[in-house]
């Protein structure tokens, strides 16, 4: 099973995972955020949004 490094980066963290072949890469993919429309976006959900695209980023940039 793949999982992202998203899921498993705290687990990474603190040592109860190991990552045993570095040089590995399974491929990217994409995380896709749907939501019926842009033009009566509910604030919550812009909010969700903006959050879970800025802990990718952190998670993604301490690579």
């Amino acid at each position: 099973m793949l999982k992202s490094e998203v899921d498993v980066a705290a687990d990474l963290a603190v040592g109860s995972l190991e990552r045993v072949l570095p040089d590995w890469h399974g491929g990217e993919a994409p995380v896709v955020g749907l939501y019926p429309s842009a033009r009566h976006l509910p604030l919550k959900t812009r909010i969700f949004l903006d959050a879970l695209t800025a802990h990718i980023e952190r998670v993604v940039s301490k690579k």
